[in-house]
């Protein structure tokens, strides 16, 4: 390469890319790091369907779980808790109050979770459950698939199960101009 002229890498950006990706994997390294040191208590209250591989999975990054989904217990091992995990999945009416008090406590005491919206796009019970959980106590993350993400917004759309493949195709819920990301109303959002 002569002398005062740029590498076409150095021009697209790509050595910053690298040295960001690597600054990345050495961040997660660290959480990751923290987590076996720290061994947080994270409460979930999940579905009978998920709930071993969620307490493996935290077991597996070395954190410790608890499964406590009864009203009487929500509150006091939320406040113990390094996180929490809600899945809408297989309501049940004790469920449904534990999460109210588990979201309640966690906004309280500046703990972080994450609010799983399983079937809140084919179950209007669950969409409508979500919106007034989220209106009490914003989750640090809304984890949904396509569909259920895009019926927390539309409230005309439907799915008739947990996925919603030919939405995906034909309706995309974010539309890309060539650098920025936008909502379909045309809010841009990146």
């Amino acid at each position: 390469m002569k002398q005062g002229r740029a590498d076409s890498r150095e021009i697209f950006g790509y050595p910053a890319r690298i040295r960001e990706e690597r600054e990345e994997v050495q961040v997660i390294n660290e959480i990751r790091q923290r987590v076996r040191e720290k061994q947080p208590l994270i409460h979930c209250i999940t579905n009978p369907i998920s709930i071993r591989d969620c307490a493996n999975a935290i077991l597996a990054v070395g954190a410790r779980p608890m499964m406590a989904e009864h009203p009487l217990e929500a509150e006091t091992v939320t406040r113990s808790a390094g996180a929490v995990l809600l899945n809408l999945g297989s309501l049940t009416d004790a469920r449904m109050a534990s999460m109210r008090i588990s979201a309640a406590a966690a906004k309280a005491s500046g703990i972080p979770f994450v609010l799983d919206l399983c079937g809140a796009a084919c179950l209007e019970n669950r969409r409508h459950y979500a919106a007034s959980l989220m209106e009490r106590a914003m989750p640090s993350v809304v984890k949904g698939n396509y569909s259920e993400i895009k019926a927390m917004y539309d409230a005309a759309y439907h799915s008739s199960g947990v996925d919603a493949k030919k939405w995906i195709r034909s309706a995309p819920l974010l539309r890309e101009d060539g650098t920025r990301w936008f909502w379909p109303a045309g809010k841009r959002i990146s």
